[in-house]
């Protein structure tokens, strides 16, 4: 009882650390700006439809710039940084984190209403497998569950740009290593959905559900 304490309140105050200098336990990378996608859908041709994509550089809410991860003894804390992050509407965060053992995704939503911030952390299907059982319009269905994680803290903060997520380790089956990836997506204009994802300069998107991975961040000694 004493540990879990003592843990909850060092959890809560790491939502709201500053990202340290690049260490073995730390690592950040940026993204480029004004790479947010917007896609709609119309009903025509049946029976599938069509989706259009476009680049909306104007978009600066889900406009990812940073990705930063902390590896710690007692917990995992993920930093998104986007361009101008709006204080209001819909807006979810999807973080994986790979382990030598699976892949984890967490989900940070705000409600598009009330404002508030909902999690949920399962660990995250196989896509690729999914995918070879589409339907002719390419549509396939997943499920995803998890186990239960308290402790796990996450906030979305307008005034500062930034979604920031701490996982006790102990959720994550205590990993050696994690490596990150995010994508963000919410409400557009009319009756369109954007989108942006966290991609290191000098890789091209794997156009894959989960998105390229930065580099294996080692836990550190400090707590």
């Amino acid at each position: 009882m004493l540990r879990r304490l003592l843990l909850a309140p060092l959890l809560a105050g790491l939502l709201l650390l500053p990202t340290p200098a690049a260490h073995a336990d730390t690592w950040e990378g940026a993204d480029a700006s004004g790479d947010v996608h917007a896609s709609t859908y119309q009903p025509e041709p049946p029976p599938c439809g069509t989706y259009t994509d476009e680049v909306r550089p104007e978009e600066s809410s889900h406009d990812i710039v940073r990705l930063a991860v902390t590896h710690r003894r007692a917990a995992v804390r993920l930093v998104v940084d986007f361009r101008d992050l709006s204080r209001r509407g819909q807006h979810s965060t999807d973080l994986f984190l790979r382990t030598a053992a699976t892949t984890w995704e967490l989900d940070v939503s705000r409600d598009r209403r009330r404002g508030k911030t909902r999690t949920f952390l399962a660990r995250a299907p196989d896509y690729e497998a999914a995918a070879e059982d589409a339907n002719e319009c390419g549509m396939y269905f997943v499920n995803s569950g998890g186990p239960e994680c308290p402790g796990l803290e996450a906030r979305v903060l307008p005034r500062r740009d930034r979604v920031v997520a701490v996982i006790p380790r102990s959720c994550l089956r205590n990993p050696r290593w994690v490596r990150a990836a995010a994508t963000a997506y919410g409400d557009g204009s009319g009756d369109s959905t954007l989108h942006d994802r966290w991609v290191p300069e000098g890789r091209a998107d794997n156009d894959r559900v989960i998105g390229p991975m930065g580099p294996r961040v080692r836990r550190g000694a400090a707590s």
